[in-house]
């Protein structure tokens, strides 16, 4: 089985080096021969990292904006009301609900990508400022 082997090598070696004219020479005594089991896990990492890379690329339903705001101007009464109309009061739900919607901090929404336009038709009826980042959530 040996000798089919390093029958295979030389003939292997002929004809990369007659298409390379045989700029490299290597005696086929001085390969070693080792049988090694193909590694399944590194394929299948490979395949795994490939598919993240297209879903990466592929819009999703797991796109979503930050959406930043300031107050600036306003009075303490209407920040007050602008507060309760996007997230709400006791027995009421605000627009950040209804669009599912997260606040993260102040001055700072998740809104998912569906839902940005109506939540920026809010911010135009409130006229407030808004700067809007595009991100991509990941499990």
């Amino acid at each position: 089985m040996v000798l089919n082997l390093r029958e295979e090598l030389d003939f292997l070696k002929r004809q990369v080096l007659s298409e390379n004219d045989r700029k490299l020479e290597v005696a086929a005594d001085d390969v070693p021969v080792v049988e090694e089991p193909v590694v399944v896990e590194k394929v299948s990492q490979d395949n795994v990292v490939k598919v993240k890379r297209r879903a990466l690329n592929r819009p999703s339903k797991r796109e979503a904006y930050i959406v930043y705001y300031k107050l600036n101007g306003k009075s303490n009464v209407e920040k007050v009301q602008f507060s309760y109309a996007l997230t709400g009061r006791t027995n009421q739900i605000g627009i950040l609900q209804k669009m599912k919607g997260k606040k993260l901090g102040r001055g700072c929404l998740l809104v998912p990508s569906v839902n940005l336009e109506q939540i920026q038709e809010f911010f135009k009826y409130w006229t407030v400022d808004t700067v809007s980042q595009k991100i991509l959530l990941l499990d």
